[in-house]
């Protein structure tokens, strides 16, 4: 996160201190796929469906007044804190919001 902050806000020193496509070449979006594929698959695992029946509202709560929320912070924030045009914020803010059941469903527990 802060790596993609400061290369929006075009810090002198991080701007350009990492090049996965440099690094990686073209093996950048395949390891890119199976790094999503696998932590899908790890979080697929502890899923219990009948865990959805009393926790149904909450997530479903979570889901939208928390994410709704969460995103108008993060967009005001970057806007009003680093700088960033409203586009770039509002952008930053979606890119950052993390609402899958990977995330909600340990976070109950």
């Amino acid at each position: 996160m802060a790596g993609l902050a400061a290369q929006a806000a075009g810090h002198p020193v991080l701007l350009g201190w990492l090049d996965p496509q440099a690094l990686f070449g073209p093996l950048l979006m395949p390891l890119v796929s199976l790094a999503v594929a696998l932590i899908l698959f790890e979080g697929s695992l502890t899923l219990h469906l009948s865990e959805w029946h009393e926790i149904g509202s909450v997530v479903h709560r979570l889901v939208t007044i928390g994410a709704l929320a969460t995103w108008a912070v993060i967009t005001l924030a970057t806007h009003w804190l680093l700088g960033f045009d409203w586009l770039l914020a509002l952008l930053f803010g979606t890119l950052t919001l993390v609402t899958g059941p990977t995330v909600i469903v340990p976070m109950l527990r």
